[in-house]
């Protein structure tokens, strides 16, 4: 049976800039939160000079965009996972964006988000050496209720979520390079659920 829970942290003021931490939804009992600390203002600057360039650039909508940097929202996890992908990596992700447009796969509306799915069995299975459930969210920062979730089907990747697993598809050394940097640089934080009750 699938827990459903949705915390998110206080804001967090970490050196310079503003970073929130932010938590994944829909945990097994057995999972873990995985926190990932994002500044999400600091990347579109660096990577977008206007809101609108960077949400029609990276599949984002104006609106949740406008809404992390006015702090009314936070990104979920995956979505940080992704905004970071955008920060250290934009070429490989204006990349895979081009290929799922011309593809078909992907539609994007000026100022909404990107329309798309992905079908998180078929990534995972698809890694060479092929991963358990358990290895794949560990090596890809994913909550391991999440990722079980996805692949039974009782719940879909929302599209953001989608555009990480076609990230890990194409590019699965790099987003585990990623991964493995942000969580050296303590980035990333994994709790298991039973310690927060």
């Amino acid at each position: 049976m699938v827990k459903e829970t949705q915390e998110i942290s206080a804001t967090h003021v970490a050196g310079i800039g503003k970073t929130r931490a932010v938590t994944a939804e829909k945990l097994a009992p057995a999972d873990h939160t995985i926190e990932v600390s994002v500044d999400v203002k600091a990347i579109r600057e660096r990577r977008g000079p206007t809101q609108k360039e960077f949400v029609e650039t990276y599949g984002l909508g104006l609106g949740t965009l406008k809404s992390w940097e006015q702090d009314r929202r936070s990104p979920d996890a995956i979505t940080a996972l992704y905004l970071h992908l955008i920060d250290r990596h934009p070429i490989a992700v204006k990349k895979l964006l081009s290929e799922l447009k011309v593809s078909g796969i992907m539609t994007k509306e000026a100022g909404h988000a990107a329309v798309l799915t992905a079908n998180a069995k078929v990534v995972r299975e698809g890694q060479q050496p092929l991963l358990i459930q358990a290895e794949f969210a560990e090596t890809y920062g994913l909550c391991l209720g999440t990722l079980k979730g996805w692949e039974q089907r009782r719940r879909s990747p929302d599209s953001t979520s989608s555009l990480y697993l076609h990230m890990i598809n194409r590019f699965p050394e790099l987003v585990q390079q990623v991964v493995a940097d942000l969580k050296a640089e303590g980035k990333i934080t994994l709790t298991p659920i039973s310690k927060q009750l």
